[in-house]
């Protein structure tokens, strides 16, 4: 064991010591072909995840628009109050709900 970690550490100290003078540039056609996939339409990494929570979201808005919108126009009418009072104020709930006039 005690070789192998002289071995090592002559290794190393060797890799450290040494010196790289290439030069460093870049394959030819690399910015064209990092242009080119930036701007592809079609990313075919996509996940099927990522689809669904994209739509998800956009499903999500139409139900909450739907929701202010159906708000605010039941509110705005002022039978929807009196039916509302008229609800808790009668003995027979299930008449109201079906449009049914009690006898009482």
């Amino acid at each position: 064991m005690k070789q192998s970690d002289e071995i090592w550490s002559r290794l190393t100290k060797a890799a450290r010591q040494a010196r790289d003078d290439r030069e460093i540039e870049m394959p030819t056609g690399f910015a064209t072909r990092v242009v080119a996939r930036g701007l592809s339409s079609g990313n075919l990494s996509d996940s099927l995840w990522e689809r669904l929570a994209l739509r998800m979201v956009g499903v999500s808005c139409m139900i909450a628009l739907f929701a202010v919108v159906t708000h605010f126009t039941f509110q705005s009418t002022p039978q929807t109050e009196n039916l509302t009072t008229a609800f808790f104020q009668m003995d027979d709930a299930a008449s109201i709900l079906l449009g049914e006039e009690s006898n009482g």
